[in-house]
């Protein structure tokens, strides 16, 4: 008796160990090394740095997104949806639909969001389909998004930056030891932009 009580620990607390870690993000665990992020891809890198692994072609919503999986210490800690804006062919009518759409979808698999923002800075546009596009990379429109559990933090953002249309997903998991080597990581890309300087 005691053995089938010993097993049957066993057995739930790996599966909740899986529950816990996977299924969030793609089939990648946190924490995973970068091998083996590759090796579950199986697909050709895009770009790769330190740190840095992206792959380009990935369809969501009818889109081009470019995938960036990120490492410290050789561990997952946060990956990324990125729209294509490399080979931006989205229509204005097409990122409208994707500024529903994508929050739809991770309110269907998350819950509420935690905090909304989506919100005219300039109410010039508003209303016009047409325009979206020019609206959001000249900073009149832009939406956040946060969604999370105990177990991870995920992010959509659609909004301006240098005058381009920027929109991603991004995915932090909420194991303390990555948290803190994602900080770490931050830290280290400081200090290194500062001795650039």
């Amino acid at each position: 008796m005691l053995k089938k009580i010993m097993l049957l620990t066993l057995v739930l607390v790996v599966m909740l160990t899986t529950v816990a870690l996977g299924g969030e993000f793609r089939d990648v665990d946190w924490g995973m090394k970068r091998s083996q992020v590759i090796a579950l891809e199986d697909k050709e890198i895009f770009m790769e740095e330190d740190g840095l692994i992206m792959y380009d072609g990935i369809n969501l919503f009818n889109e081009e997104f470019i995938l960036a999986y990120y490492f410290v210490d050789n561990k997952l800690t946060q990956a990324r949806y990125l729209l294509n804006t490399i080979d931006f062919t989205v229509s204005s009518r097409d990122l409208y639909n994707l500024s529903f759409d994508v929050p739809e979808m991770l309110t269907e698999k998350y819950g509420e969001p935690v905090d909304k923002i989506r919100f005219w800075h300039d109410d010039y546009y508003e209303g016009s389909v047409s325009d979206f596009k020019y609206a959001v990379s000249i900073g009149d429109f832009e939406a956040i998004y946060e969604f999370g559990n105990e177990d991870i933090t995920v992010y959509y953002g659609l909004m301006s930056e240098d005058g381009n249309v920027a929109s991603r997903i991004e995915y932090y998991p909420q194991d303390p030891e990555l948290i803190k080597l994602r900080e770490q990581g931050i830290q280290e890309e400081k200090e290194e932009t500062k001795n650039q300087l």
